[in-house]
């Protein structure tokens, strides 16, 4: 049977109230009935040490008719329901009041005392009815049972209020994650002023919501940014493709125009290999890591940016030739990483300027310094720098897409390290890459 929450709840409590009531019940029940008990005990003993007492004490010497006639005499002052039987030693019947003895099947209570009295030697009974006493435990009993029905409807209408009460923000939550959608993010949920779990998943459900509406937020942005950057390639090549069949068109223009289409299917290719890999990253993605020598990687990167730094032209200069760094990296990744951070430099360095590569090792941590004497970065764009299309303005936009250093820093993450950067409008930029060291085995 698939009951819910509330349901079990107040099925649970009930079950435990009942429990715990009967087990109270009992114990009144049997601590009452053990109390009358012993009172009654008590006073056939005590009923019958006195008359033992008496008869020891005061009728010695005067026979067994004065025995007889005070226990006549003792006997009319006992309550209705109690009775006394005096036995000779032999076990003859000398008195006995009520003359028929205790009511056939009714309990009682029973004492009896041996009593020397001239030599003589005679058995004293005193016995009382435990009628009313059993009449008053069933009464006690039947009153118990007749406010069970009572107590476990209270328990139930008590437990269906408590928890009515206790799960109204559960039932809250539940509507709000049914009409939760991704036009409705920003709708948060009451927050109780009670610092209890109610209150903490009321937190934890409105800080999933910011977090949602955060990451939808950027993957709208990301989306619309991707869409934006997609369609100018598609555009050239489309539009080139469409003049060049209109009309007959020389060999040389021919040429041009696939010259065209094959530098904007160039830069269509690469936006889409740095979508792929940001959507790895946001995905969680890792990389297979393995001891490596950073330097000569680095100076392997820098020689393939030799070319394109001649023509523009720049100096790339590695200051002083690097020592060997061993570090745990992807080699791969960490080529991409190191070209951006090159490729950056050389866009943005005017002709004869000057780009330093240097690494230096402090404790377990490596630093390698990327450094032109470009057009710098604003101080209100340096923050954002890292964020995906982000282009500060016309000075630093060449063509690009924005992703580049967006993929470098999340590099840099997966190998445990950081990129900063240090820059002044005019004089250039410094990038720093950290990546923390391992020791060469």
């Amino acid at each position: 049977m698939n009951l819910s929450l509330r349901a079990r709840l107040l099925l649970r409590h009930a079950a435990f109230f009942l429990v715990g009531m009967l087990i109270f019940a009992a114990l009144i029940w049997f601590g009452v009935r053990s109390t009358l008990r012993s009172d009654s005990a008590r006073w056939v003993d005590s009923q019958a040490a006195g008359l033992e007492r008496f008869l020891q004490s005061e009728l010695r010497g005067h026979g067994e008719a004065a025995i007889l006639e005070e226990a006549r005499e003792f006997s009319s002052g006992l309550p209705i329901g109690s009775g006394i039987s005096i036995l000779s030693e032999n076990g003859r019947l000398l008195f006995q009041r009520p003359e028929n003895g205790p009511p056939p099947g009714v309990p009682i209570t029973a004492a009896t005392k041996a009593t020397m009295v001239d030599g003589h030697r005679y058995n004293l009974q005193l016995w009382r009815s435990r009628a009313e006493t059993e009449l008053v435990l069933a009464r006690l009993l039947w009153l118990m049972v007749g406010l069970v029905p009572v107590v476990l409807l209270a328990a139930f209408a008590g437990g269906w209020w408590v928890s009515r009460n206790a799960l109204q923000p559960i039932d809250e939550l539940i509507q709000a994650a049914r009409i939760t959608s991704l036009q409705s993010l920003a709708a948060r949920l009451p927050v109780p002023s009670q610092q209890d779990e109610l209150q903490r998943l009321c937190q934890a459900w409105n800080e999933m919501l910011a977090r949602m509406e955060d990451s939808a937020g950027r993957l709208q942005q990301f989306t619309a940014d991707a869409s934006h950057e997609l369609r100018t390639p598609v555009a050239v090549i489309r539009t080139s493709a469409e003049l060049a069949l209109r009309q007959e068109r020389t060999p040389e223009h021919y040429r041009e125009t696939l010259r065209q289409i094959a530098a904007q299917s160039s830069e269509m290719t690469q936006l889409i290999e740095n979508l792929l890999a940001l959507a790895r990253a946001d995905a969680g993605g890792a990389l297979p890591l393995r001891p490596l020598e950073a330097s000569a990687l680095i100076e392997e990167v820098a020689g393939q940016f030799n070319a394109r730094a001649l023509l523009k032209p720049v100096r790339l200069i590695i200051q002083p030739r690097l020592s060997p760094i061993i570090i745990a990296g992807d080699p791969a990744s960490l080529r991409r990483l190191f070209a951006i951070l090159l490729d950056n430099a050389i866009k943005f360095t005017e002709p004869g300027g000057t780009i330093h590569l240097a690494a230096e090792v402090s404790g377990h941590r490596a630093t390698f310094l990327v450094q032109d004497d470009g057009c710098g970065i604003a101080e209100e764009h340096r923050a954002r720098i890292f964020d995906r299309f982000f282009q500060a303005d016309a000075s630093r936009s060449s063509g690009g897409s924005g992703l580049g250093l967006s993929l470098a820093q999340w590099i840099a993450r997966l190998h445990g390290g950081a990129i900063e950067v240090e820059s002044t409008p005019g004089q250039g930029s410094r990038f720093l890459v950290q990546l923390p060291t391992q020791k060469d085995e």
